[in-house]
């Protein structure tokens, strides 16, 4: 018999025994350590950015003070994720945080004296093509039945939630088509869309046959959308 310490609840589920209980303290110090890293960074990146972009003061002074935000950024993000209940949230909220930076970083066309030449602006739309592409895929796959059964285990995907997840994921479609046709133009833009989406959907299928609880987040989000609506 696996021992009462192995059984954990989490919000929405059921009693389950968990195999390895180390695997989620573990996540959280990892997730402190570089996913507030990686927030502060792109804080840093964009904050810069703006700050110099409005002539609010010279390059050094820019970076300076953000770079001091950032600091704070980073002790609160890593606090936080001690704190918070549900690491899904905070899963959220830093790639959304880190989502929005990246979008401020095109938006101002980067600046080579700091890093952030066209290269990494590349880089960032290709980010946000992929994010958007997965998230937009998921949303389809999810609003089907037979996969929200798979991932969450019970019944069919109610009515709003449903909702939630065909209008999102067509609309984060649409959106990373934009995205391709930002960052290459409409000749080489079309032809990157289809084999980004090919590789998404093609990664979407293997996790929705083996491992389809890894999509759980997704759902949850969903619903949570659901009921604020």
């Amino acid at each position: 018999m696996q021992k009462a310490a192995n059984t954990q609840e989490e919000p929405g589920d059921t009693h389950r025994t968990v195999r390895f209980p180390w695997t989620r303290p573990l996540q959280r110090a990892l997730l402190s350590v570089f996913g507030s890293f990686s927030v502060a960074v792109a804080v840093t990146a964009a904050l810069t950015l703006v700050i110099v972009n409005e002539n609010w003061d010279q390059p050094a002074g820019a970076f300076y003070w953000a770079s001091y935000l950032a600091f704070v950024v980073y002790f609160a993000a890593a606090v936080w994720v001690f704190a918070a209940k549900r690491l899904d949230k905070v899963w959220a909220a830093f790639c959304g945080v880190v989502l929005i930076c990246m979008v401020i970083v095109w938006a101002f066309g980067g600046d080579p004296s700091f890093g952030y030449g066209q290269a990494f602006v590349d880089l960032v739309l290709l980010a946000l093509l992929c994010g958007t592409a997965w998230l937009g895929f998921a949303g389809l796959a999810l609003s089907q039945d037979r996969h929200w059964q798979a991932v969450m285990g019970k019944g069919s995907c109610p009515p709003l939630p449903r909702f939630v997840l065909k209008c999102g994921g067509w609309g984060l479609l649409i959106a990373s088509v934009v995205l391709a046709l930002l960052r290459d133009g409409v000749a080489f833009g079309l032809l990157l869309w289809p084999l980004v989406a090919f590789a998404i959907a093609l990664t979407l299928s293997f996790t929705l046959a083996y491992r389809p609880r890894w999509l759980r987040r997704v759902a949850r989000l969903a619903e949570e959308i659901a009921d604020v609506v």
